[in-house]
């Protein structure tokens, strides 16, 4: 298993931030999650995007704090956006019936 990281948040524009996210998406890499986005919203971080092209692997612990990140951000009147999501991601959503859920974008990239 690949550890989880976070890296970010990345300044896209017009209030929004990115987050790359790397490694094993499993329970201890929800609990990261959930700790960034609690730093979010204390910022003010309202609009992100998440890019998953380094996470290979998503628990359903994983999928539990991502549809708690959308629904915060959401009431807080902002969104969350996922990026690059590999094939193995996009068919637990596709599986779960989220994909109406989130909003996945194809490809977004950011010049570092």
């Amino acid at each position: 298993m690949a550890q989880f990281e976070i890296r970010g948040p990345v300044p896209l524009g017009n209030e929004s931030y990115m987050l790359t996210l790397s490694g094993d998406l499993d329970a201890k890499g929800a609990l990261l999650v959930e700790q960034m986005l609690a730093q979010l919203i204390e910022k003010k971080m309202f609009r992100v995007t998440l890019d998953f092209h380094k996470v290979s692997f998503i628990s359903s612990a994983g999928v539990g704090i991502l549809i708690g990140l959308a629904a915060s951000l959401r009431d807080a009147g902002g969104d969350a956006m996922f990026t690059n999501v590999p094939p193995k991601v996009s068919s637990v959503f596709r599986l779960l019936n989220l994909e109406d859920y989130f909003t996945i974008e194809n490809s977004i990239t950011v010049e570092t």
